[in-house]
């Protein structure tokens, strides 16, 4: 899914190590993200930012063009499911 939002909150970023390769680390951090002219909490979005999107986050209130990536896993018969922001763009504001 790809669109404009509005960065409503942002987490800390958080580095850990990487599980694919030991000895090096990832950082990440949560946002939600709301459709751009949607007053409704159902058109937003919990995602994990990953590396630069992370460390150099948007700020809350700016408007972004996003690829947001949806996963799902099933664990012990339950599913669960992921979404990921990727190619985090700022859209230029018009004053």
């Amino acid at each position: 899914m790809t669109g404009i939002f509005i960065v409503k909150q942002l987490g800390t970023a958080q580095s850990f190590e990487s599980r694919k390769n030991p000895g090096q680390s990832v950082t990440c951090a949560d946002a939600v993200l709301r459709e751009m002219g949607s007053p409704d909490y159902a058109d937003s979005f919990k995602v994990r930012l990953f590396g630069k999107n992370a460390t150099n986050p948007p700020h809350v209130g700016d408007a972004i063009f996003a690829k947001l990536r949806f996963r799902t896993e099933e664990h012990d018969g339950k599913a669960y499911m992921d979404c990921t922001a990727e190619e985090i763009t700022p859209v230029p504001t018009i004053y």
